[in-house]
């Protein structure tokens, strides 16, 4: 369908989608039916009731492995053929699986204590499910979500959109280096944003200015930008000026940081002022020398 892949390898964007989704699908949907087809052995025997939900993540877990490795082996092959991969993030992949496992437990029993009551809601789980797929980055990445209207607030409050962009991050990686011949408007919203960094910095500036060079990109790709962002910034030597709707990153980014409101800088901060300051300091501040609270979601929410 030509569906942008974030320049990657096809087969291995879907697979790797796909096959966390599976396991999410799979944990979700065996515990969904916990109380239900457990109820005859709950009410005989007693033993640790998790011990049916943990059941079911480690059974899914299993299945996942068998995707896993036919992942691996593509991966390998790729190698081969001038691809590379960050294979030393692998280590991360199963606390990836726990906490996608965690989190279809917990839904999934809350799910399954619910149908004790209403028999019926077992009947749109599967549905739900396939609903839910399609709203989450299975298939497709995060930068081709529209940055204007709602579809990027809705993909960023989907609990799975982090857990499958993290995934692929740590398998496939988002590095530039193996994209090199191939259309800018193929690489993804990160991709692009390390690729204007690097070309504003080629020929060293005296000032670098970046305006909200991070917005609109999910939370992993953003950490990866700013770390490209302070290791170019450092080794240049160069004064950045840097614009952020996200408070917390304005703190802690820099040695200085300046609060505007309508065009005029009402604080500024350095030095020992500076690293003693938290996110609500800075709202405390703003309403004191603005006058009024401030009310911008897009900040309080970043």
């Amino acid at each position: 369908a030509g569906m942008d892949t974030a320049g990657l390898p096809k087969i291995l964007f879907y697979l790797t989608g796909n096959g966390l989704w599976a396991f999410f699908s799979n944990v979700f949907s065996r515990c969904s039916v916990t109380f239900s087809e457990n109820a005859h052995i709950f009410g005989k025997v007693y033993f640790p009731r998790l011990t049916v939900p943990v059941s079911n993540i480690l059974l899914s877990g299993v299945e996942f492995l068998v995707e896993f490795l036919m992942v691996a082996i593509l991966c390998i092959w790729y190698t081969g053929h001038g691809y590379s991969f960050p294979f030393e993030r692998w280590i991360f992949i199963p606390l990836l699986l726990v906490w996608t496992g965690i989190l279809a437990m917990g839904l999934g029993i809350i799910v399954s204590s619910l149908t004790t009551k209403y028999r019926d809601l077992n009947l749109l789980v599967g549905f739900g499910l396939q609903l839910w797929m399609y709203m989450s980055p299975v298939v497709y990445p995060v930068s081709q979500i529209p940055l204007e209207g709602p579809y990027q607030y809705l993909i960023q409050l989907n609990p799975m959109t982090a857990p499958l962009e993290l995934f692929r991050l740590a398998l496939l990686g988002m590095g530039l280096e193996d994209r090199m011949h191939q259309p800018v408007g193929l690489l993804s919203g990160g991709q692009r944003q390390a690729l204007t960094l690097m070309m504003a910095t080629f020929n060293a500036p005296k000032l670098l200015l970046l305006d909200e060079h991070t917005a609109a990109l999910d939370p992993a790709t953003v950490e990866k930008v700013l770390d490209i962002t302070k290791k170019v910034v450092e080794e240049n030597s160069i004064t950045c000026l840097m614009v952020t709707h996200n408070m917390q990153t304005a703190l802690e980014l820099g040695n200085r940081t300046l609060m505007m409101n309508a065009g005029k800088v009402i604080y500024d901060a350095a030095g020992e002022e500076r690293a003693k300051l938290q996110v609500s300091d800075l709202l405390v501040l703003f309403k004191e020398a603005a006058g009024r609270a401030l009310d911008n979601d897009r900040i309080l929410l970043s």
